[in-house]
């Protein structure tokens, strides 16, 4: 798979489609990525082993994986599309030194059950979101190149995390 937009090995976005997809069992692929890595599913069905337990994954869902997660297998339908985001650990130490605003209930939760739904407008954010990165990307020559790259990815993270301690009812 090669990434469609790429910044400095450090942010990867792909935009996944089904029918360039082939099968593969969970003992075919057992890796610890050494990142943040989010699938947002716009379409189908994608079957996603992640530590031993395999998840269906459809529209609105949102996997994540990060270091502490062994990935064991993906799979989609024919007609899956979606988007696969990585942000390295490097970046994200960078970019949020500290995350003690970040509810330990929340890291806790987000380990033990990778898989979020989405409400349909915050699904429409999120994907927003995601064009916005991709777009930034790609302005090679703008000269705030980075903070604007970087800009939009602290957008997605941040919103990512909040509907997630929303959803928890973490922050009161």
């Amino acid at each position: 798979v090669e990434a469609d937009e790429t910044y400095q090995d450090q942010i990867i976005v792909i935009e996944v489609n089904g029918n360039d997809s082939k099968m593969n069992k969970p003992e075919d692929l057992l890796v610890r990525i050494d990142a943040l890595c989010i699938i947002l599913v716009t379409k189908g069905v994608l079957v996603v082993t992640i530590d031993y337990l395999p998840y269906r994954v459809t529209q609105h869902m949102t996997p994540g994986l990060t270091h502490k997660h062994l990935l064991n297998s993906i799979n989609m339908s024919n007609d899956a599309t979606g988007y696969y985001i990585m942000f390295s650990k490097v970046l994200l130490k960078e970019m949020f030194p500290q995350l003690t605003t970040v509810p330990k209930e929340y890291i806790l939760n987000r380990r033990l059950n990778p898989i979020m739904k989405l409400d349909a407008k915050d699904y429409m954010l999120m994907i927003g979101i995601v064009e916005r990165l991709r777009a930034n990307i790609r302005r090679t020559n703008h000269i705030f190149h980075r903070v604007i790259v970087m800009n939009e990815a602290g957008n997605f993270i941040m919103e990512l995390v909040n509907i997630g301690i929303l959803q928890m009812g973490a922050v009161k």
